[in-house]
C-alpha cells in the first residue's frame, strides 16, 4: 500500500519525485517512462490507450484502426463510406472488380469474398461458369442497397 500522496509510476513501479507527474487514465507515470507499448517512442504531447496499453498514434491507428476493404487504407471518421455485410469501403472503393465501375446508392451487386461485382459482370462471369461448368444459380446472390445514404466512417 502506497502512502498517501505519493505518486508510484505505473510503467517502473517506483515511486514518483520528479518536478511533474504525467497522468494517462487514472494512472501516473515518470516523464520517462510514458513510451508506446509497440515502439517504445517516448510520448511527450498525446497517447492512446487501450486494454491498458499505451500506444503512439502510428501504432495506434496502425493496429485499430478500421481499413477499407477496397484499398486497405486506414477509414477516417469524417469520411462517408459505403458498407457491404461486415465490409466497409471508401466510396471510390465501393467499385466492381471487373470493370472498376464505381457502385452507387441503388446498384445491384455481388459481394464474393471480399470483392464487390456489379451486377452486369456478375452476370457475364456465370454466363461463361455454366458454359464450361455445373449449373449455379444465379438468384439468392444479389444483395441491393438499402436505399440509405453514404454514412460517415464514424464507429
Amino acid at each position: 500500500m502506497k502512502p498517501v500522496g505519493v505518486e508510484m509510476c505505473e510503467g517502473c513501479g517506483r515511486t514518483i519525485q520528479d518536478r511533474f507527474i504525467m497522468r494517462v487514465i487514472d494512472t501516473s507515470w515518470h516523464e520517462d517512462c510514458l513510451v508506446c507499448c509497440v515502439c517504445r517512442v517516448q510520448l511527450q504531447h498525446s497517447c492512446f490507450a487501450r486494454d491498458n496499453k499505451i500506444y503512439c498514434k502510428l501504432d495506434y491507428d496502425r493496429l485499430f484502426s478500421v481499413k477499407c476493404a477496397g484499398c486497405g487504407d486506414r477509414l477516417l471518421p469524417h469520411e462517408l463510406v459505403m458498407r457491404a455485410q461486415s465490409l466497409v469501403f471508401h466510396l471510390h472503393c465501393f467499385a466492381c472488380v471487373v470493370c472498376c465501375q464505381v457502385l452507387q446508392k441503388g446498384d445491384q451487386y455481388v459481394l464474393r469474398g471480399h470483392q464487390l461485382f456489379c451486377r452486369a459482370d456478375y452476370e457475364k462471369e456465370m454466363f461463361l461458369l455454366q458454359q464450361h461448368g455445373p449449373q449455379s444459380p444465379l438468384g439468392d446472390d444479389f444483395i441491393v442497397d438499402d436505399g440509405s445514404r453514404p454514412r460517415d466512417g464514424r464507429r
